[in-house]
């Protein structure tokens, strides 16, 4: 849930924009660490940890952004977030904590332990995707 302050100052086009940047930024570090992972660029241990840092500390922050009636035309969130609160608290809540496993894998610098986390990082982020976004 977003933070008292943030639900009684901000403007819709506010939040939207607060958390479309917070996912903005998840993304290029996702993506980043993804090409890494497959080995399209070289896997880089410090490179990759300090991203998988970034996206455990912006996931958390991008639900503050999801505040009752946020919704603009330039929003890709579905009104079912607030109909179905509990299940996209549930899903928002698991995408903190694969990205904070994700970067706790990081720190090990052995590929063999952040691949799976890495996939369960993206799969949390799908299944929100799945349910609460426009396509």
């Amino acid at each position: 849930a977003a933070p008292a302050v943030a639900q009684q100052t901000q403007k819709p086009e506010q939040l939207v924009k607060y958390r479309q940047s917070a996912y903005s930024l998840v993304g290029w570090h996702f993506g980043a660490m993804a090409a890494a992972v497959q080995g399209k660029i070289p896997y880089e241990k410090d490179s990759f940890a300090r991203y998988a840092g970034r996206v455990a500390v912006l996931a958390p922050m991008a639900a503050d952004g999801f505040v009752a009636q946020s919704l603009t035309p330039n929003s890709k969130a579905k009104a079912e977030i607030w109909t179905d609160n509990a299940e996209f608290d549930r899903l928002m809540q698991n995408f903190v904590q694969k990205t904070a496993a994700l970067n706790e894998a990081s720190k090990s610098g052995d590929l063999a332990k952040i691949r799976p986390a890495f996939q369960e990082a993206g799969q949390s982020c799908k299944a929100c995707h799945d349910k609460f976004k426009k396509d």
